[in-house]
């Protein structure tokens, strides 16, 4: 979904003097009428924040009849201001509406202006155009890596997980597992759940940070609470696989079997593996915890897309109470 960097109004308005349209009123709220058509004045004496504000206020239909054509005028003026979020903002806006008549590479030209400027959503935009292959350039991976670099720097944890995958895979910077480790560490600390696994996997098997198992089995956890069957699969076989008393046979079931519930083809044949071992007591005790656990994780999960969806980060500090909404993440670099 296309999200903008906007501060929501709404009022009956003049668009511009050369192309008056009314615009119905959507909100009740006498003070965000009030609001809106303050704003509205100081856009129309040329003042880019204001202009940015009615242009997304009018792009997304935020208390205001919506209009795209309308939105654009608003947008570009304070873009061909230099105003950063609005650069981002009309790069959105252009993406989402060909009727308006303006070439992907103008669109592209402003997404560009709007991370050279420092904007957090943009340089991760055009990051992951540049991996998937949409933005054409010679050196597309190395920008790539590049944009996402910048993104992490400003502490976003997709940018940092990709970043590390880039030092991983070798993907536009030279492969360094050191570095690929301090930038999953710094997603997973957020909570990434790609991240957290691919640091258990780092643990696991030692490259680029000493060996550790406790390590890996801990970062596991992590990103197995957030219900991802494959970090649940590899939590059960570690726990099957541990030495003398840290075998658990219990645990290893339920998580394995957590992960099998998903449809996960290696957790299915594990499970009947794991049940082989175990007694009728630890079978009961299992089968107690997997339920627990899926109604908590189940419940949990809930949550966290709830609060995903309005989750956003900062666009930029001279611009008060804008928000940036992060674009969504994609899984691999595409050739």
């Amino acid at each position: 979904m296309v999200r903008f960097v906007i501060a929501i109004f709404a009022s009956l308005l003049t668009l511009d003097h050369s192309n008056a349209l009314a615009v119905e009123i959507t909100a009740k709220s006498e003070v965000i009428r009030e609001r809106f058509e303050s704003t509205l004045q100081r856009a129309e004496r040329g003042d880019p924040n204001a202009q940015n504000s009615v242009g997304g206020a009018l792009a997304v239909g935020g208390g205001v009849t919506q209009d795209a054509a309308a939105a654009y005028r608003w947008l570009r003026k304070a873009a061909e201001q230099g105003h950063a979020a609005a650069q981002y903002n009309l790069y959105l806006l252009l993406r989402q509406s060909p009727s308006l008549g303006e070439s992907s590479e103008a669109a592209m030209q402003w997404l560009q202006k709007a991370t050279d400027q420092g904007i957090l959503p943009a340089q991760f935009s055009l990051a992951e155009l540049y991996r998937k292959g949409r933005a054409a350039h010679d050196n597309r991976r190395e920008r790539a890596a590049m944009y996402y670099l910048l993104a992490a720097k400003q502490g976003f944890a997709a940018a940092q997980f990709y970043t590390g995958w880039c030092y991983e895979k070798g993907i536009g910077v030279n492969q360094n597992d050191v570095e690929s480790i301090r930038w999953y560490l710094k997603a997973a600390t957020q909570g990434h759940v790609d991240a957290q696994i691919n640091l258990a996997v780092k643990y696991a098997q030692g490259r680029g940070v000493d060996k550790s198992l406790t390590q890996a089995r801990r970062w596991f956890k992590r990103a197995a609470r957030q219900n991802s069957a494959v970090a649940q699969y590899n939590l059960g076989k570690l726990y099957q696989r541990a030495q003398g008393d840290e075998v658990n046979l219990v645990e290893a079931y339920v998580w394995v079997s957590l992960a099998a519930n998903k449809g996960l083809e290696a957790a299915i044949k594990e499970q009947a593996l794991i049940l082989s071992l175990m007694s009728d007591e630890q079978i009961k005790r299992a089968e107690t915890l997997i339920a627990d656990r899926s109604e908590t994780l189940n419940r949990n999960e809930a949550h966290d897309r709830q609060v995903a969806s309005r989750r956003s980060v900062g666009a930029t500090k001279p611009i008060s109470g804008l928000e940036a909404f992060a674009p969504e993440q994609a899984e691999a670099f595409e050739d």
